[in-house]
C-alpha cells in the first residue's frame, strides 16, 4: 500500500473514533473546535447534549456567533417533539433573553418575532416585499410606484403609489386620496365614475339602483326604485325624441342651457319628459311683465372659469385616452408570452442588452435613528452606522435581459404588447355630442367625426403616449405585467 494511503487511512480511523466518542462528551465541553473555514462534503450528523437545547426543541446542535449563549445563532435539527418525530427545526436567537426570535419547523408552526422581514433585495433597488408590524409594503423601482397594506385594530388601509386609496373598517369602506375614514357603509372622497350598461337593472325590495344606460347612442343616468319608478337625473332629454315636431327649449337658441325632467314607470307603462327650461322662460316673461326685468328674473346665466371649460375636440381626446388606458390595463392583466429559443438554446438578440456589471458588497452606511433620551425626557435623533448590502459597479460590461423580458423555470417570456391584442375589439366609437349642444357652439369648435381607422390610429398614438410598447420596442415599456 502506498505510504500516503496508509496515512489517510489512519486519519480516517481517528476521525471515526472521535465521532463515536462525541455523544459521551460532557455538557458544555466541545468535542472539536475549528478556527477558520470548515467545508464538509457529504451527509453529516451532529448531536449535542448541551443544556442550552431544551427538551421541547429536541436534540440538535448549537452554533454560537459569540461566546455568550443567548446572544448566539442557534441552529437545531433532529427529533423535535414540537415538529414531530424526525422533523427538522431551525431557530434563531435574538440575544434578549427570549430563546428564539425565529423558528422554522418542518412539521409544525413556524413564526418570526424578531422584527421585520424583506423578500427580495432592497439594496439592489429591485422589486421586493417588506413585511412589518403594521402590514406589508410592495416596492417597485422607479418609474413604477410602490404600494402598501396597513393593518390595525379593526381596520385595514391600502396605499397605492404612495397615496391613500382605500380604508376598510367593520362594515364600511372609504375610498379616496385623502385617507378617508368611512363614516357610512360607502364613503367616497372624489368623483364617482359609473360605467354604461345596455340592460335595464331590476331593483329588489327595499332598494334603489343608480345606473347609466345607453339608449340610442346616448348615455342616460337613472335612479330606479323598487316601485318601478325610474327618474332621469341628467337634464338633456330632448322632447323631440318623443315628438319630432315639438317646439321645445332644445331647439330654441335663445335659451342658453335647456333642461328637462324625465321619469317613467314600468307598472303604469308610461313615461314623460317635461320641458322645464321652456316653462321657466314663459313664467319669467310673465313675471317680468308684472314685476319688471329684475323683479321677475328666474334664470341667471354665468360664464364658467377657463379651468372648467373644455372644447369638443378635447372632449373627444379625453375619451380616446380613457379607452387607451383601459386597453393598457387589459395588457397588464394578460399572462407573459413564451418565446421560442433558437438553435442550441439561442436567445433572440432583441431580448438582450449590455449594461454595467454590478456586484453586491456589504458596506457601513450612516443612518439617523430616533431614540428616547430618558434624562432629557424627549425623543432625539442619533447618528449611527448600519451594515447594508449595496450594489457597486465592477467596471465591466455584462449582458442581461431587457425590460419586459424574463427567464423563469427554464423558459423565456416577454410581456404582452399592443401587437398582441386586437385593439379594434375594444375601440368604441366616440359618441357625438347632442345636437342641442352643437347648436350652441361655433362650427369650428364642434370637433371632427372620426372613422374607425382614424380611431384606431388615435388609440395607438395614445397607447404610445402611455409608454405601452409594440413587440419591436419592448425596452421602452414602462408598464410591467404580472404572469
Amino acid at each position: 500500500m502506498h505510504p500516503r494511503s496508509i496515512i489517510l487511512l489512519g486519519v480516517a480511523l481517528v476521525a471515526i473514533h472521535l465521532w463515536r466518542l462525541e455523544p459521551m462528551a460532557q455538557a458544555g465541553t466541545p468535542s472539536m473546535e475549528v478556527e477558520g473555514d470548515l467545508t464538509v462534503q457529504g451527509f453529516t450528523r451532529m448531536y449535542s447534549q448541551s443544556n442550552v437545547v431544551t427538551s421541547a426543541m429536541g436534540h440538535g446542535f448549537c452554533h454560537y456567533l459569540s461566546g455568550t449563549p443567548g446572544a448566539a445563532l442557534y441552529t437545531l435539527v433532529g427529533q423535535g417533539t414540537d415538529s414531530g418525530a424526525g422533523a427538522g427545526i431551525l431557530g434563531l436567537a435574538n440575544g434578549t433573553g427570549h430563546p428564539f426570535s425565529m423558528v422554522l419547523q418542518g412539521n409544525g408552526e413556524s413564526w418570526f418575532n424578531g422584527g421585520e422581514v424583506t423578500i427580495g433585495d432592497p439594496a439592489s433597488n429591485a422589486v421586493h416585499t417588506h413585511i412589518h408590524n403594521n402590514g406589508v409594503s410592495f416596492y417597485s423601482p422607479p418609474p413604477y410606484s410602490s404600494s402598501e397594506i396597513q393593518t390595525g385594530l379593526g381596520w385595514m388601509k391600502f396605499d397605492v403609489g404612495g397615496s391613500p386609496t382605500m380604508t376598510i373598517s367593520p362594515g364600511r369602506v372609504g375610498i379616496g386620496p385623502n385617507d378617508v375614514w368611512p363614516s357610512q357603509e360607502l364613503d367616497v372622497d372624489g368623483a364617482l365614475s359609473i360605467r354604461v350598461t345596455y340592460d335595464t337593472p331590476t331593483p329588489v325590495a327595499g332598494s334603489a339602483i343608480f345606473y347609466v344606460q345607453n339608449e340610442n347612442g346616448e348615455d342616460r343616468m337613472w335612479i330606479h326604485e323598487y316601485n318601478r319608478t325610474a327618474t332621469r337625473l341628467n337634464s338633456h332629454a330632448d322632447p323631440r325624441q318623443i315628438d319630432p315636431e315639438a317646439v321645445c327649449s332644445m331647439g330654441d337658441p335663445s335659451i342658453t342651457l335647456p333642461f328637462t325632467f324625465q321619469h317613467e314607470n314600468n307598472i303604469i307603462g308610461k313615461g314623460a319628459i317635461v320641458d322645464l327650461a321652456k316653462m321657466a322662460q314663459y313664467v319669467e316673461k310673465k313675471m317680468q311683465e308684472e314685476l319688471g326685468e329684475k323683479g321677475g328674473r328666474l334664470v341667471y346665466v354665468y360664464d364658467l372659469p377657463p379651468e372648467k371649460t373644455i372644447t369638443a375636440t378635447e372632449c373627444e381626446e379625453e375619451e380616446v385616452r380613457r379607452q387607451a388606458e383601459e386597453i393598457a390595463d387589459r395588457l397588464n392583466s394578460m399572462p407573459w408570452i413564451p418565446v421560442d429559443l433558437g438553435a442550441n438554446g439561442a436567445i433572440p438578440p432583441e431580448a438582450l442588452e449590455e449594461t454595467p456589471e454590478m456586484r453586491s458588497e456589504l458596506q457601513e452606511v450612516p443612518v439617523k435613528e430616533s431614540v428616547i433620551d430618558y434624562d432629557a425626557g424627549r425623543v432625539v435623533e442619533v447618528d449611527r452606522t448600519q451594515v447594508q448590502l449595496v450594489q457597486v459597479p465592477t467596471g465591466r460590461m455584462t449582458k442581461k435581459l431587457k425590460e419586459g423580458w424574463k427567464f423563469e423555470k427554464g423558459a423565456l417570456y416577454r410581456k404582452p404588447t399592443m401587437d398582441d391584442i386586437d385593439i379594434s375589439k375594444f375601440a368604441k366609437p366616440v359618441p357625438p355630442l347632442p345636437q342641442w349642444v352643437l347648436d350652441r357652439i361655433p362650427p369650428s369648435a364642434q370637433g371632427v367625426a372620426q372613422s374607425s381607422s382614424d380611431l384606431l390610429d388615435r388609440l395607438k398614438d395614445a397607447l404610445v403616449a402611455l409608454s405601452v410598447s409594440s413587440t419591436k420596442s419592448l425596452a421602452a415599456a414602462e408598464r410591467v405585467a404580472s404572469p
